[in-house]
């Protein structure tokens, strides 16, 4: 069976440490160019900060997506607990990999999809083989 990639979109708007890495420079050059015709020095500056830290970041997390569901394992997961502060979800889970057994977590946005996760829920997560403790829900990205 081929193995199920998840798309650019899908990780964006799904993984919240991304999401906010693509938002906040656009944010930010939005309001410059908004703020006296873009000529406040000061948040041309910050915008340029911003978006050079982001930019690694996204591409860290979007190689990381893609990594983990090209050599990730697949296990079974129980969800543990699920919070929510505004527009963001933070999903709690345990799983057993190779006989030890694992609590991780996953830092999402709160759509449908994650506010139908609840305590008690089995799903599907990728394992990082290299590094057990590294795990992502499979079906919040795909």
């Amino acid at each position: 069976m081929e193995k199920q990639r998840p798309s650019l979109f899908r990780i964006a708007f799904t993984d919240y440490p991304t999401f906010l890495s693509l938002i906040s420079p656009l944010i930010l050059w939005i309001g410059y160019f908004l703020s006296k015709s873009g000529t406040d020095s000061s948040l041309l500056y910050i915008s340029i900060a911003v978006t050079v830290a982001a930019i690694p970041v996204i591409i860290w997390r979007i190689l990381y997506f893609l990594k983990i569901f090209d050599v990730g394992e697949e296990a079974t997961a129980e969800i543990l607990g699920v919070r929510f502060y505004r527009s963001r979800g933070r999903v709690d889970f345990n799983y057993t990999y190779k006989g030890t057994d694992y609590t991780s977590s996953n830092l999402l946005l709160a759509s449908e999809r994650v506010r139908n996760l609840t305590a008690g829920k089995e799903v599907t997560v990728l394992v990082n083989p290299e590094n057990p403790k590294k795990s992502v829900i499979r079906d919040m990205f795909i």
